[in-house]
C-alpha cells in the first residue's frame, strides 16, 4: 500500500501480479514514461497543478519548485524528450532526468493536451476550443494550425510512424497528415471519450462513455470489434508496444486487458483507484502505468508488472 507521505510499498496482488504504488496529494490526470530513464512522469490536480517525477524506488518528487505549476505532460517514445505545459500558455522541453532542454515557449491559447512524436521532433498542442497547432522541435517552428469542431479539448496522439496525428472529437475519429494538416474522418464512434492507435497504425480504438471500446480497421475501413462489459466509461486506452494487448481503464477504477486480434479478454482487475484517468505501457511492454483519482480525491500512480498468467494466456490466443 502507499500512504499520504508518498512512500512506495510493494506487494503481490492476485495472479502473482507485482504492483508498485505512489500516492500524490491530488488527482493524477496524465502518466508517461521517460524514454531513457526508469522514471514515470505524471501531471496532477485541477487546482493545485503539478508535474511529478517518480523512479519507482522512492517517493515522487516535484519537477520544479513548489511555487511552479504545470498543466500537462507528454513524452516521446524513442527520444529522451518530454514536453510540459504551464497554465500561463507556455510549454517547455525537459529530458527524463528533469533537466530543461529549452526555454519556455509562449502559446496563443491555454493548453488542453500535448502530444510528442516518437522521435521527439514534433509537438502537437490542442486548445479548449478545438485549436490544433503543430510545431517542429527544438526551435518551436510552426508547421501548421487548424481548428477541429469539438466541444472542449480534442484527444490526440501520434501514430508510431509519426506521419499522422490521430484526433478524437465529438463523435468522430480523424487522421491528420503531419506534413500539411490535411484531415480525414476515419469513423464515427458514439459517445467518444478516448482514442488510441495500434503500433502499426492499422487499428484505431475508441473508448466510449457507454462502457464500450470500438475498434476500427483502417485497411478494411470497417469496425472489427465492439468490446463490452466494462464497469464504467472507458477513460483510458493503450496498446502494448507489440500490438498484441489493448489495456483499458474505467471511470470505476478497473483495468481490463484485451487480446489483439482475437478480442478475447485476458483479464480485468479492480485497482485501488476510484477512477482511472490515464494509462500507458513502458517501452518493453513489461510494465503498465496507471493514474487516477482515489476515493478521498487524492491521486495515485500504480505500476503493474506483466505476469506469467498474462503471458501464458496471450501465447495460447496467439496460436489459435
Amino acid at each position: 500500500s502507499a500512504g499520504a507521505d508518498g512512500a512506495v510499498r510493494l506487494w503481490k496482488a492476485g495472479a502473482s501480479r507485482l504492483e508498485r504504488v505512489a500516492s500524490l496529494p491530488t488527482e493524477v490526470t496524465r502518466v508517461c514514461f521517460s524514454a531513457r530513464e526508469s522514471r514515470v512522469w505524471s501531471s496532477s490536480g485541477s487546482n493545485s497543478l503539478r508535474v511529478w517525477v517518480w523512479d519507482a524506488e522512492g517517493p515522487p518528487t516535484l519537477l520544479a519548485a513548489p511555487a511552479e505549476k504545470f498543466r500537462s505532460v507528454a513524452s516521446a517514445r524513442n527520444a529522451d524528450v518530454l514536453a510540459v505545459a504551464a497554465p500561463a500558455n507556455q510549454v517547455r522541453l525537459y529530458n527524463g532526468a528533469g533537466q530543461p532542454l529549452s526555454s519556455s515557449f509562449e502559446l496563443p491559447f491555454k493548453v488542453g493536451n500535448l502530444a510528442l512524436s516518437a522521435a521527439g521532433d514534433i509537438l502537437a498542442v490542442s486548445g479548449h476550443n478545438g485549436e490544433l497547432l503543430l510545431y517542429e522541435l527544438p526551435k518551436f517552428r510552426l508547421r501548421w494550425s487548424r481548428t477541429v469542431q469539438v466541444d472542449g479539448v480534442p484527444k490526440m496522439e501520434f501514430t508510431r510512424r509519426g506521419d499522422e496525428l490521430v484526433v478524437g472529437g465529438d463523435g468522430f475519429v480523424a487522421e491528420i497528415d503531419v506534413s500539411d494538416g490535411a484531415m480525414r474522418v476515419a469513423f464515427r464512434p458514439r459517445q467518444l471519450w478516448r482514442v488510441t492507435a495500434s503500433p502499426d497504425g492499422r487499428l484505431l480504438a475508441a473508448g466510449c462513455l457507454d462502457r464500450a471500446i470500438r475498434v476500427w480497421d483502417r485497411e478494411q475501413a470497417k469496425e472489427v470489434a465492439c468490446l463490452q462489459g466494462h464497469d464504467g466509461a472507458v477513460n483510458a486506452l493503450a496498446f502494448a508496444p507489440d500490438g498484441k494487448t489493448l489495456a483499458a481503464g474505467t471511470s470505476a477504477g478497473s483495468v481490463a486487458l484485451w487480446h489483439v486480434p482475437s478480442w478475447q479478454e485476458l483479464g480485468s482487475s479492480k485497482t485501488s483507484l476510484a477512477a482511472i484517468n490515464d494509462l500507458t505501457f513502458s517501452a518493453d511492454g513489461n510494465t503498465l502505468a496507471i493514474g487516477g483519482r482515489t476515493a478521498n480525491d487524492g491521486g495515485q500512480i500504480i505500476l503493474w508488472e506483466t505476469n506469467s498468467a498474462d503471458q501464458e494466456k496471450q501465447s495460447i490466443l496467439d496460436k489459435e
